[in-house]
């Protein structure tokens, strides 16, 4: 038997060769942005205007086309949604705040195409070259754990503000018109304030976090249901960059779920990266969404590196 270390050297050949076989995939940070976009919707349950407004959000988010998250603020429901908006300076409903300070749109303008246009303008504005990889493991009784890695390229230090929010994909609560909210924040944050001591150039930084639902209020929450951002602020409140990930018993690299990542994980990372079908057939109480190891919410290529990485570090 040949002992499982030996493998990785020939591994890492196959994986290169594997890229040249690939068809291209798309960029981690999306094509034409220089970062994933923050929506933060401000919205009410009594608001008869805010319905809409969700409604535009959430067809354009399902496209998949354009590279943001979005985090509904239902400042009736949630205290710290209320917290929110009094920080971000809202004073009606709706009201949608893209990258806290790149810009906002007010009230229910009639139709998508200028949140569209406010995510184009944002999403290729110049920010700090910050990437996330953002995990969410689930600990059972509505808990979650949020490992969250930050890495600066800059060349400078870098000193920024980080917001973790823990959401339901469908929310608990209903708009105006009965119809459950998307993404809405539950409970406090699960993570907010700055990385101390600031990063330096090419410093790479890991924030644990533990959410508590049952401490928060939420006990029913369930896993199939969370949803987590994490955003990181640079100077004068500009987004740097944004992530989401799903609730998971594994953490990203376990892919045949056995608790460790290791050589045994190289084969269903090819078969997750390369036939989505035959990964379920296999593995039918894994996810394949441990394969996005980059943290771009999919799976393609560019999960190639950081995978070896997992498979390779300390």
């Amino acid at each position: 038997m040949v002992p499982a270390a030996s493998k990785v050297p020939a591994f890492v050949v196959c994986l290169f060769l594997l890229i040249l076989a690939l068809p291209s995939g798309t960029p981690a940070r999306g094509e034409g942005y220089t970062h994933t976009v923050l929506a933060e919707q401000a919205t009410a349950t009594w608001c008869p205007y805010c319905p809409a407004v969700a409604r535009y959000l959430r067809e354009i988010y399902d496209t998949g086309q354009y590279q943001f998250k979005y985090v509904a603020l239902v400042s009736d429901k949630n205290w710290a949604a209320e917290s929110r908006r009094v920080e971000l300076g809202v004073t009606g409903y709706p009201t949608v705040i893209f990258d806290w300070t790149c810009t906002r749109i007010v009230g229910d303008v009639g139709w998508s195409q200028p949140y569209i246009d406010a995510l184009n303008s944002c999403g290729n504005k110049v920010v700090a070259n910050i990437d996330l990889n953002l995990q969410v493991l689930w600990q059972g009784n509505a808990k979650v754990k949020v490992l969250l890695t930050i890495k600066n390229n800059e060349g400078s230090v870098y000193d920024g503000h980080v917001h973790v929010y823990v959401t339901e994909i469908q929310s608990r609560w209903y708009d105006y018109y009965g119809t459950p909210y998307r993404f809405a924040m539950l409970g406090d944050y699960a993570f907010n304030g700055n990385p101390n001591p600031p990063l330096q150039p090419g410093e790479e930084r890991n924030i644990e976090a533990v959410w508590d639902g049952q401490a928060q209020g939420y006990g029913d929450l369930r896993k199939d249901n969370v949803y987590v951002v994490a955003t990181v602020f640079g100077q004068y409140y500009q987004v740097s960059e944004t992530a989401g990930a799903t609730a998971s018993d594994f953490k990203k690299g376990d892919l045949n779920c056995d608790g460790a990542i290791n050589n045994f994980d190289i084969d269903p990372f090819v078969l997750a990266l390369t036939d989505e079908n035959g990964y379920k057939q296999k593995f039918p109480n894994c996810d394949r969404m441990l394969a996005d190891c980059n943290g771009d919410g999919q799976v393609n290529n560019f999960d190639i590196d950081p995978f070896v990485k997992l498979l390779t570090g300390p």
